[in-house]
Parts: C-alpha cells; sequence; structure tokens
C-alpha cells in the first residue's frame, strides 16, 4: 500500500536521524514503529479508562471505598 506523508522539519529531522543513527534501515520502518507505539499508548489509554469508569459507581464514589466511621 502506497501513501504520502507530510512531516514537519522537525518530525523529518528525527526520521533522517533514526535512519542515519543505524537503528532503522528506512524512513518507513521509523514510521511503521511509531505508529505501533502509538496503538499501544492508546490501547493503554482505553483500558485505564474502562477500569476507572468501571471503578465508580452510579453516585460517583469509587465502588471499593470503606465505608465512613461515622460516631
Amino acid at each position: 500500500m502506497e501513501m504520502t506523508v507530510n512531516l514537519t522539519d522537525y518530525l523529518n529531522t528525527m526520521v533522517t536521524s533514526k535512519v542515519a543513527s543505524g537503528l532503522y534501515e528506512s524512513p518507513s520502518e521509523v514510521v511503521r514503529e511509531a505508529l505501533r507505539l502509538l496503538d499501544e499508548r492508546d490501547r493503554l489509554r482505553v483500558a485505564k479508562l474502562t477500569a476507572a469508569s468501571t471503578a465508580i459507581g452510579p453516585d460517583g464514589e469509587p465502588l471499593n471505598r470503606q465505608p465512613r466511621n461515622t460516631r
């Protein structure tokens, strides 16, 4: 699949630097790795939000909250 992507000068320099360092063989490899990391970050964010939303009751209080000692 062919795709053209326009990068800012900063991002272009970053990609070029990564390839020049020998860590990656091509600009496409750098972009693929960046997209894999973005996908991983997004999945973690969704998992954290899901966990947080299921830990809150309808009254907005945490479900695992200890009852207050009301003397």
